[in-house]
C-alpha cells in the first residue's frame, strides 16, 4: 500500500515540476568594472649571480652582496621583513673558448624583491640598487593597501552594471525583472601593475629630484541570472 501510494504521488508531481522547469523565463547577463587608482608601495624585482672559482666562495659573496643591500636602503625605510630572497642556488657557469665548451667557475644565485612602503623612495632604492654590479634590477610592480576592498568595490560595480543590462533588455521586451536566480563571479582579472611613469628633473639628475608614479587598475567581473516577470 506504501509502495503504491509513492507511486502515485510521484505521477502527480512529474508534471508539475515539467510545468514548472519549461514556463520560467530567465535572463543571463555579464557585469564587468574596473577601478584604477594611484599606486602607494612598489616592488622592485631583482635577481643576484655570482660566479667564483669555487663554490664556497660564490655562495660567500652573494650573503654578503645580500647584507650590503640590506644595509644599503635601511637609510630609507627599507627594513629587513621587506627583504623577500628565494632560496639560493648553486651550479656549475659554462662558457665557450675556441669553440671548445668549458667551465667559466661555479655560481650562486637567488632572486630578491624590495618591497618599497613610499613609492615616492622608488627612484632612490633604484640609486642605490645600481652600486651592485652583480644583480641585475627587473620589473617594478605597483600595490595599494587598500587592494582587498578595491576588488569588492569592482565586483559591487560589476553587479550594478549586470543589474543595469539586464533592466535595459527586459524593458526592451515588454517585461520587468524578478529575483536573482544565480550569481557568479567570472573569470576573476588578477592584479595586474600598469606601467612606470617617471618624471626626470632637469640635468644633473639627483634622487631627491625625482618623482616615480605608478597606477593600478583591478576588474571585477559577474555573471547574474534573473528572472523575468
Amino acid at each position: 500500500m506504501r509502495y503504491t501510494i509513492l507511486a502515485v504521488t510521484l505521477l502527480l508531481l512529474l508534471p508539475l515540476n515539467s510545468f514548472s522547469k519549461g514556463d520560467s523565463r530567465t535572463i543571463l547577463v555579464n557585469g564587468t568594472a574596473t577601478i584604477t587608482a594611484k599606486a602607494e608601495l612598489a616592488t622592485i624585482q631583482t635577481q643576484l649571480k655570482v660566479i667564483s672559482p669555487t663554490v664556497e666562495e660564490s655562495y660567500a659573496a652573494v650573503t654578503q652582496t645580500l647584507t650590503d643591500i640590506a644595509k644599503a636602503v635601511q637609510p630609507l625605510g627599507i627594513e629587513k621583513e621587506n627583504l623577500i630572497t628565494s632560496t639560493i642556488i648553486q651550479g656549475t657557469e659554462y662558457g665557450w673558448q675556441n669553440n671548445t665548451r668549458t667551465i667559466l667557475g661555479y655560481y650562486s644565485a637567488c632572486t630578491l624583491g624590495i618591497k618599497i612602503p613610499q613609492i615616492s623612495d622608488t627612484f632612490r632604492v633604484h640609486a642605490k640598487l645600481a652600486s651592485f654590479q652583480n644583480l641585475m634590477i627587473g620589473e617594478t610592480e605597483y600595490g595599494r593597501n587598500d587592494e582587498p576592498q578595491m576588488r569588492i568595490t569592482a565586483l559591487q560595480q560589476a553587479l550594478q552594471d549586470a543589474k543595469a543590462k539586464a533592466q535595459a533588455m527586459a524593458e526592451t521586451l515588454g517585461t520587468k525583472l524578478g529575483e536573482v536566480h544565480h550569481i557568479q563571479e567570472a573569470e576573476a582579472m588578477p592584479f595586474r601593475p600598469m606601467s612606470r611613469e617617471v618624471q626626470l628633473a632637469a640635468a644633473p639628475v639627483d634622487p631627491g629630484d625625482v618623482t616615480t608614479t605608478g597606477t593600478i587598475s583591478i576588474t571585477g567581473n559577474v555573471s547574474v541570472e534573473f528572472a523575468l516577470q
